[in-house]
């Protein structure tokens, strides 16, 4: 009889897509973009993470990023995911479409690897990372900005 590991059961990894349209009431198609830019700018900030593409006339902008969903239990594997961020702008409207391309593990000692088969825990952690980056941006882009100009 052979012996099973763990990975047995898992499948192995596929990258994960989610859309989620956005409504941003009363708001151009230059200004939605212009906002979702801005968020980029202030989101992306670590050398990991860089804005592939952008396009003010489509109104598109594409990033790709790293993010850490956690570790081992002794804390000497950082789990990573690499990801990239679509936002698609309209009058009044954003689409925003993440992909999770892929798993990886970083113990310090080497660089960054990736991991092919997720268990059902880390893949869920991920999806939530990308989740609460999903409504950061929509929170960004839809909050109601104020002339800064007068303010200072």
């Amino acid at each position: 009889m052979g012996m099973c590991l763990s990975q047995c059961a898992m499948p192995q990894y596929t990258p994960l897509e989610t859309t989620k349209v956005v409504t941003v009431s009363g708001v151009n198609q230059k200004e939605v973009f212009n906002r979702c830019r801005q968020w980029f700018s202030e989101y992306f900030v670590s050398g990991e993470s860089v804005v592939d593409y952008e396009d003010a006339q489509v109104g598109t902008v594409i990033g790709k990023g790293v993010g850490k969903i956690g570790s081992d239990p002794l804390g000497i594997i950082a789990y990573h995911i690499r990801y990239t961020i679509r936002i698609d702008t309209k009058d009044g409207r954003m689409k925003i479409t993440t992909k999770i391309l892929n798993h990886t593990n970083n113990d310090g000692q080497r660089a960054p690897y990736d991991v092919n088969y997720i268990p059902q825990s880390r893949n869920d952690k991920a999806v939530r990372h990308m989740a609460e980056i999903v409504s950061e941006i929509e929170r960004y882009v839809t909050t109601t900005r104020g002339d800064s100009s007068s303010s200072w």
